[in-house]
């Protein structure tokens, strides 16, 4: 039984459970979180199968890439913002845990104020595209572009709302109990750490690759069977065969000698459960989730980076090769952000 009061209630809402070893909140927007994997992972599927089957990509004007039709710089500057709002929002939480209400109030603010950025520059995005004449009907391209980045736009709204009830209505929670207020915080980081993640994806997925034409995908070829080394196994395995190849049968025989209730491997202690829950609310928990995130961040930006040179030799335009070595450089600065991190809040820990 759990001695924490906020426990009386609803068992687990701030100690971990002794069977997930996580809270069941945190447990809740796990699973909340793989459903939005399976909607997201659909559409990237049906994405990847549009995009592979079509003539070219996009359908027109033909031969065009879509950093050509796509606000390429518009589109960096929103994943700019993105990350940034990642990293406010998790020293939101981190300041919770540290006891600075006041911290948290700023750099929850300050999350809310960059959402509200990636707002309004999705909405000149859209409207230009509007004003041109592109809709979601206009072809297949236009119709992946605003059903996912729109999507991604009511994920963003969903966020904003939570994370503006934590730091106006949401901090009497302060008040009666900090423990719990700090995971209703972290609840709310993972959830936003996924949106980020997602517009990651969305950005990676806009890049065009050199041969940017549509085709079909290459036929799956059958692995090659052993017959062979099949029908020897089958043969040592079998009533009266040989040995298994099992090191602590061979000094016993075979299975008919060997104590039925033994297994085939020795068994290994189980970690204490202390170190289970541990390890789960590390992994599981905002700090572990955002050292992921910061290192796919700094992958894309190497990506973008290399794309970004790779269009320059092919355009020769100086504004891609500048975004090139911006690419690079916000590489670099999220790995150090990335070390900074972990030494400055390696005692704080997840729940």
């Amino acid at each position: 039984m759990s001695a924490h009061p906020a426990d009386a209630a609803i068992p687990h809402t701030v100690e971990p459970h002794p069977v997930t070893g996580i809270p069941n909140g945190k447990f809740g927007i796990w699973l909340f979180l793989a459903s939005e994997v399976m909607l997201f992972g659909a559409l990237f599927s049906s994405y990847v199968l549009i995009r592979t089957q079509a003539p070219h990509w996009p359908p027109e004007p033909a031969g065009a890439l879509s950093s050509e039709i796509l606000n390429v710089p518009l589109a960096t500057l929103n994943t700019a913002v993105l990350i940034t709002s990642s990293i406010t929002m998790v020293l939101a939480w981190a300041s919770c845990k540290l006891g600075r209400l006041d911290r948290f109030r700023l750099w929850m603010g300050s999350t809310i104020a960059l959402s509200f950025v990636f707002l309004v520059v999705k909405y000149f995005e859209y409207t230009h595209k509007f004003h041109d004449g592109h809709f979601p009907s206009t072809n297949n391209f236009y119709a992946v572009y605003f059903t996912m980045t729109g999507l991604h736009g009511l994920h963003v709204i969903g966020g904003i709302v939570v994370n503006t009830f934590l730091l106006t209505a949401g901090t009497w929670l302060w008040k009666v109990d900090r423990e719990h207020f700090t995971n209703r915080v972290e609840n709310a980081g993972l959830y936003w750490h996924f949106v980020d993640l997602v517009w990651i994806c969305l950005r990676g997925a806009a890049v065009p690759h050199r041969d940017h034409r549509g085709g079909q995908l290459p036929e799956a070829q059958p692995a090659p069977r052993h017959r062979g080394r099949a029908r020897h196994r089958h043969r040592e395995g079998r009533h009266g065969g040989r040995r298994l190849h099992a090191p602590h049968l061979r000094e016993e025989g075979d299975l008919r000698g060997a104590d039925p209730d033994r297994g085939l491997l020795p068994p290994r202690a189980a970690p204490p459960l202390v170190h289970r829950v541990r390890v789960r609310g590390d992994l599981m928990g905002l700090k572990g989730f955002h050292v992921f995130f910061i290192v796919l961040a700094a992958l894309t930006a190497l990506m973008f980076g290399a794309w970004s040179v790779w269009d320059f030799g092919r355009t020769g335009k100086g504004g891609t090769l500048a975004m090139g070595i911006l690419g690079f450089l916000a590489a670099a600065a999220l790995v150090f952000y990335g070390l900074w991190f972990l030494r400055k809040l390696k005692d704080v820990s997840s729940t």
